[in-house]
């Protein structure tokens, strides 16, 4: 094909018939080069700039019973959700690297080791590749602190997720 423009010669991909006669796919391709070489103009097919990388988002689960972790009355629920669900769901992601940081917040952080140590059993050393350790918790342990989720979201930038889950009582 000449290009109108500088006269220059540019080859043509070869024409791989998929459908119909080979004639009438390069009856069709050699329509539209005529077509745009009339018009003035040349399509090729251009690669997109690459997307600057930008670092996953942080998450914050509020709430640590059953749905989150599976962490009911000092052990695991006796419901289909003894793993729980959210806090499974958010470190895959974060294996995926969907998600970055992860952190849950309670008012209880007297119950968090026996939680973390529930979580390790039930996904930790369940699931391959999930590590339930990277999960910052809030408050600290052995604390009872009703507005512990300020201090939590305070830890987190701008541009975080936060998940809320609240008791059904």
């Amino acid at each position: 094909v000449v290009l109108p423009e500088t006269g220059a010669r540019r080859q043509q991909p070869p024409i791989v018939p998929m459908f119909g006669a080979p004639w009438t796919l390069a009856a069709r391709h050699l329509g539209a080069v005529a077509a745009a070489s009339t018009a003035g103009a040349y399509v090729t097919h251009r690669r997109r700039p690459a997307l600057a990388q930008v670092a996953p988002p942080g998450c914050l689960m509020v709430g640590t019973g059953e749905y989150v972790t599976g962490f009911v009355d000092g052990g695991a629920a006796q419901s289909d959700k003894g793993t729980g669900v959210l806090a499974l769901v958010c470190l895959d992601l974060r294996n995926r690297g969907k998600i970055g940081r992860l952190g849950m917040c309670g008012t209880n952080g007297k119950k968090l080791p026996a939680l973390r140590a529930h979580m390790k059993r039930v996904l930790g050393e369940a699931y391959e590749g999930i590590d339930p350790t990277v999960i910052d918790t809030f408050p600290k342990d052995g604390i009872v602190k009703r507005d512990a989720y300020k201090d939590a979201a305070a830890a987190f930038k701008p541009g975080d997720l936060a998940i809320i889950f609240t008791p059904d009582d």
